[in-house]
């Protein structure tokens, strides 16, 4: 499974997690199979935040993600991620692999729309959207 944490440049397993899911520097993509790490990219982040033509949940579906560890995100990101059927998953961790032994040991929550960022704030920072 292709798991995706937005995280600090430089990306990989000892990278901090980066609070705002569309808005990361990087995408550490995981692949996990088995319950081990078999395999870890580092996407830049070219969405349209950045100059790109897609939406990070969108880029990230190209990337054939199954699933995303976020601090938090959008709305927006969310309903699109559900819409290609890619879970998001709240994680509290600092670090990527942290992140990824929560995923693998089951303990992560699954985010709902509820949790979702509304426009203004997101699990445990604050921002302001411009849509």
């Amino acid at each position: 499974m292709r798991v995706a944490i937005p995280s600090y440049s430089p990306g990989g397993l000892d990278a901090q997690v980066f609070p705002h899911f569309g808005r990361c520097e990087v995408f550490t993509i995981v692949d996990i199979e088995d319950g081990e790490i078999r395999g870890v990219d580092v996407v830049p982040n070219r969405s349209f935040h950045f100059g790109g033509a897609l939406s990070p949940a969108e880029m990230l579906v190209n990337l054939g993600v199954k699933c995303i560890l976020s601090m938090g995100l959008g709305r927006r990101a969310l309903a699109i991620l559900q819409e290609y059927g890619i879970k998001a998953y709240i994680t509290t961790a600092s670090s990527v692999r942290e992140a990824i032994r929560e995923f693998v040991s089951g303990t992560l929550k699954p985010m709902s729309m509820d949790e979702a960022c509304p426009g203004r704030h997101h699990v445990g920072h604050e921002h302001e959207h411009h849509w």
